[in-house]
């Protein structure tokens, strides 16, 4: 049964989990994570233009008897452009194969995230051609071969070419060989062969069919491929250290306002001091600039320092100065103004 569940701004909170990576990212629009089997709508937030994604895949499943593990599905993980205002789809499990009836693992179904909604026929029948709607795929792990230790299921992550991860082979065992992993153009299909063969996981063009042939113990299956979109940047690779699915949308967006800002005259100057904003943007701070008013005297200093002095101010004038922080987005809103101060020359 599929699951709809829009992500508004002011619900965020209450619709997901939040990811733990992304605590700093406190005060702006959320990260937002989905796990359990099904497809969820995200809506981009007003103001976002920019999202970074982390899919992961399913492991696949152990084989039956005290089978041999399934393997590890895939971590896939990008940033790309987003419109506010505008809808994804997450899908979680998606090509999951069931354990078949020898005993061979089930495949790990994959996650991806596209841009149209899987239950429209124009959308799902698109799926795996060259106007399939996702835009990143992390595969399944393969199922793991029945009643052998040495059939294990292909991981999902092995290498990245052209923005398609193939998934490994699964393992021989003494009935079956374990097949290749799914390929992003259109490969063999993976599977250990062997009636206990394991079942493939899913992957972004084709869900994996376990394997069928001689003997009980069949090879493990094949891990489905991964994919990232052209569209795609700073990306990272890896299997899924844990065993199920999941997506994570994360806005990327400037950083908030520092808070707590304090002034200390000084002779013909200022010393400045802060806290960093609770909200990051979901990106590291760069660098802060602090500024003086009147005047427009300035100094920027780099993260993680939260405190400078502004030079260049005349004795007696009464100043206030705000802060703002910076990072690969852009610069964020100006901190309320610090207490005023009137530099001064040393006192005898």
């Amino acid at each position: 049964m599929r699951k709809h569940v829009t992500v508004l701004i002011t619900l965020l909170a209450a619709a997901a989990t939040l990811v733990p990576l992304e605590a700093a990212h406190a005060s702006g629009p959320q990260p937002v994570t989905f796990t359990g089997y099904g497809e969820y709508e995200y809506v981009v937030p007003n103001g976002v233009d920019r999202v970074r994604i982390t899919a992961n895949g399913e492991a696949g499943g152990t084989g039956a008897s005290g089978g041999a593990f399934g393997g590890k599905g895939a971590t896939v993980r990008a940033e790309f452009a987003a419109t506010p205002g505008t809808t994804l789809w997450a899908e979680i499990g998606g090509f999951a194969n069931t354990q078949n009836g020898g005993g061979g693992g089930r495949g790990g179904g994959a996650s991806w995230v596209e841009t149209c909604s899987v239950v429209i026929s124009s959308c799902s029948t698109a799926l795996g051609t060259s106007n399939d709607p996702r835009f990143i795929i992390a595969g399944g792990g393969g199922g793991g071969g029945a009643m052998s230790s040495q059939g294990t299921g292909g991981d999902a992550f092995s290498v990245f070419f052209d923005g398609c991860m193939a998934g490994s082979a699964g393992a021989n065992s003494p009935d079956g060989t374990g097949g290749p992993g799914a390929t992003c153009s259109g490969g063999t299909v993976g599977g250990g062969l062997g009636t206990g063969g394991g079942g493939n996981g899913g992957d972004g063009y084709r869900g994996g069919l376990p394997g069928t042939g001689h003997g009980s113990d069949g090879g493990g299956g094949g891990a489905g491929s991964s994919f990232i979109g052209s569209s795609g940047s700073d990306y990272f690779l890896d299997t899924n250290p844990n065993t199920a699915g999941s997506v994570t949308i994360t806005p990327l967006t400037p950083p908030g306002a520092p808070t707590n800002v304090l002034a200390k005259a000084g002779n013909k100057s200022a010393t400045v001091s802060w806290t960093a904003p609770a909200d990051d943007g979901g990106y590291a701070i760069d660098d802060y600039t602090v500024v003086a008013t009147p005047g427009g005297a300035s100094v920027t200093v780099p993260a993680p320092g939260t405190n400078a002095v502004v030079s260049g101010l005349h004795n007696g004038v009464r100043y206030t100065f705000t802060v703002s922080a910076r990072n690969a987005i852009g610069d964020g809103p100006n901190s309320i103004a610090s207490n005023a101060v009137r530099p001064h020359r040393p006192r005898r």
